[in-house]
């Protein structure tokens, strides 16, 4: 699962994003079937990621306010890479939304149950 997460933040940032939808769809489903918790935020991120720069900042917002309340749960922090990505995806979502609605958004999001957000990340990566 955290492999296939990896391949697809990779794919990202390599402009492949067909790819990386794939990889981050499959690693879900195992994070789901493994009930792992935290490689299932890191899918989060990365499909926030995929959704800005595909021209869906508001549903990147939701994944994003999702996937900080899952870290903010656990206690656990994003790896330097993961950070990176999201601080760039914050930034775009910031761009393109403005930042009231940018923050409104993510702060909306945060009462999504971890299974709730998982399905929404596949509807929105189809």
């Amino acid at each position: 699962a955290e492999a296939l997460s990896n391949l697809a933040c990779s794919a990202i940032y390599l402009g492949r994003v067909d790819e990386s939808r794939s990889f981050v769809r499959e690693s879900l489903g195992l994070c789901a079937e493994l009930s792992f918790t935290i490689g299932a935020a890191y899918c989060l991120e990365a499909c926030a990621a995929i959704l800005v720069r595909t021209g869906r900042p508001r549903e990147a917002a939701r994944l994003l306010g999702a996937s900080q309340r899952v870290f903010d749960e656990v206690s656990a922090t994003l790896d330097p890479v993961a950070q990176r990505m999201r601080e760039e995806t914050h930034a775009a979502i910031h761009d393109a939304l403005g930042a009231d609605e940018a923050v409104a958004l993510i702060a909306s999001s945060e009462g999504l149950s971890l299974e709730e957000a998982v399905d929404y990340a596949l509807a929105s990566l189809d």
